[in-house]
């Protein structure tokens, strides 16, 4: 059983409207390491909401598919990979017609300036994000797989700042496909 959320969770519309980046990030200081900028109630309550939203997914797979019966099902739930940050301070000049500043509007909105320090703090977010995903999946040793994705799709294959290209996507597949039993993928 394979899973992909918590995505829109941050960087998708919030209840205010806004873009929930905006609301779990403090505002820019140069002075401050890139993970300072996440140290916010509002991104600690959203990543008790999605490991919450994991176990209750978790749980249910495993009521309705108990290990005793289906002992060799697994969950593979995985993490993101490195966004780039391209659109501060005035926008993605690569940007496809279809796709949104995801990342750089929201921190604009926050006084970041730098592409470079934004992909730093969407960095130090997708490390977040992986833990927080890693720690449920250790809760449920015997069904749930942890997938990091961190580092497999290189700088020139993203599409836009949230979305990878086909080559992107394929390379992140690949890395799924070897946390994959023989079995499977035979």
């Amino acid at each position: 059983f394979v899973f992909s959320g918590a995505g829109n969770d941050v960087v998708g519309k919030g209840r205010s409207g806004k873009p929930v980046l905006e609301e779990l990030l403090r505002n820019f200081d140069p002075s401050k390491p890139p993970a300072w900028h996440l140290e916010t109630p509002e991104c600690d309550a959203i990543m008790q909401f999605i490991a919450g939203g994991y176990r209750r997914l978790l749980d249910s797979v495993e009521e309705r598919f108990a290990a005793l019966a289906y002992p060799d099902l697994k969950i593979y739930l995985h993490g993101y990979d490195y966004v780039l940050v391209r659109s501060l301070p005035n926008g993605d000049p690569r940007r496809k017609p279809w796709a949104v500043n995801w990342t750089g509007d929201p921190l604009k909105a926050r006084g970041f300036t730098d592409n470079a320090v934004g992909s730093a703090v969407m960095a130090a977010l997708i490390d977040r994000l992986n833990e927080t995903t890693k720690k449920v999946c250790d809760e449920y040793p015997d069904r749930a797989v942890y997938v990091d994705l961190r580092g497999s799709v290189a700088p020139h294959e993203w599409a836009d700042e949230l979305h990878a290209t086909s080559d992107g996507f394929r390379e992140a597949a690949k890395r799924f496909r070897q946390s994959l039993p023989a079995s499977v993928v035979a």
